[in-house]
């Protein structure tokens, strides 16, 4: 007797883990609007570990990396962003929230790297061609992002945060 092929089971459990995946991002995406940025990041870190290299995988990534972001955890989105990179070269959010990240870590030469390759994937993205001039504005200058403890940053020279919601990937401004 013949064992049945186990191939349509396994697909049948991939779909069903990518489903949960796409819906723990759904989750995430709610808990990083109302300002849950731990809570996002387990949403997003289990969705990666129910799908690491799906279709949406680069999304979860650069998702979580936004969370970071908020959380001003630069390091930890530089190496999200890196991973969706890998995943997805041409995901343009990937290498913006790597940019943003950058520019906070006043690395502004990668800042300006990964704003020039959003840019290049997102011509029309207003957002992406701001960030890239004031990441060269910053380097032309020479300034540091970062003013005193506490200080406000000077006008116009940091990216705003903000985008950083708005720029979720997927349906409905989430991603």
């Amino acid at each position: 007797r013949k064992a049945a092929p186990a191939a349509p089971a396994a697909e049948a459990k991939g779909a069903d883990a990518q489903a949960e995946a796409d819906a723990l991002k759904a989750a995430g995406n709610e808990m990083l609007k109302a300002g849950n940025y731990h809570g996002a990041i387990e949403k997003y870190s289990a969705a990666v570990e129910l799908s690491p290299s799906g279709p949406q995988s680069h999304i979860y990534l650069s998702n979580r990396a936004a969370a970071y972001c908020h959380l001003k955890d630069y390091a930890s989105a530089v190496e999200d962003c890196e991973a969706a990179i890998e995943l997805n070269d041409d995901y343009a959010k990937a290498h913006a929230r790597m940019g943003f990240a950058y520019f906070y870590q006043e690395n502004y030469e990668k800042a300006e790297e990964c704003y020039s390759k959003a840019a290049a994937l997102e011509p029309n993205n207003n957002n992406h061609q701001e960030y890239l001039r004031k990441a060269r504005a910053k380097m032309a200058s020479g300034s540091s992002a970062v003013g005193a403890a506490g200080a406000a940053p000077p006008a116009g020279g940091m990216p705003d945060m903000s985008n950083l919601m708005e720029s979720l990937g997927g349906a409905g401004g989430a991603g």
